[in-house]
């Protein structure tokens, strides 16, 4: 596979075009990369401590990588939140703290991001405190 970052592609006697997208080369295929995000929302998460929320919000129509997990709490004091690959593979080794409101928190090092069609992935949240109005989970992908 060659990955190519240009607008314009010389292949064979065929200039191909890309906006804004990359294109995989892979035997005679031609695949553009492209970047996406599945995300959720809880609302009114009280009473929720000392809980954990599992959260199926996707099914992978093919293969596709896991590249970051991002989350963001609107008032209360405290949430943990993280990611899964088909009910029991963490996508973080630890999970990502959020201690303030109106700021995203962003993961480090993703594990088993590799995801093939048919595979769930799980938004969760692990802990809360001091009565978040909401918590929202985003995570990024490329193709």
């Amino acid at each position: 596979m060659i990955g190519i970052s240009t607008n314009s592609i010389l292949l064979g006697n065929q200039t191909l075009q890309a906006s804004g997208n990359n294109l995989l080369l892979d035997g005679d295929n031609i695949i553009p990369i492209t970047n996406f995000s599945k995300s959720t929302v809880l609302y009114n998460p009280v009473g929720i401590d000392n809980l954990i929320y599992n959260f199926p919000i996707w099914r992978a129509i093919s293969g596709c990588t896991a590249t970051g997990i991002h989350g963001i709490m609107v008032s209360g004091s405290q949430c943990s939140i993280s990611a899964r690959k088909n009910f029991s593979m963490d996508l973080l080794a630890s999970d990502i703290i959020i201690s303030q409101t109106g700021l995203w928190n962003s993961s480090g090092i993703i594990q088993n991001s590799s995801f093939i069609q048919g595979d769930t992935l799980e938004a969760r949240v692990t802990s809360t405190s001091g009565s978040p109005i909401s918590i929202s989970i985003q995570i990024d992908f490329i193709n």
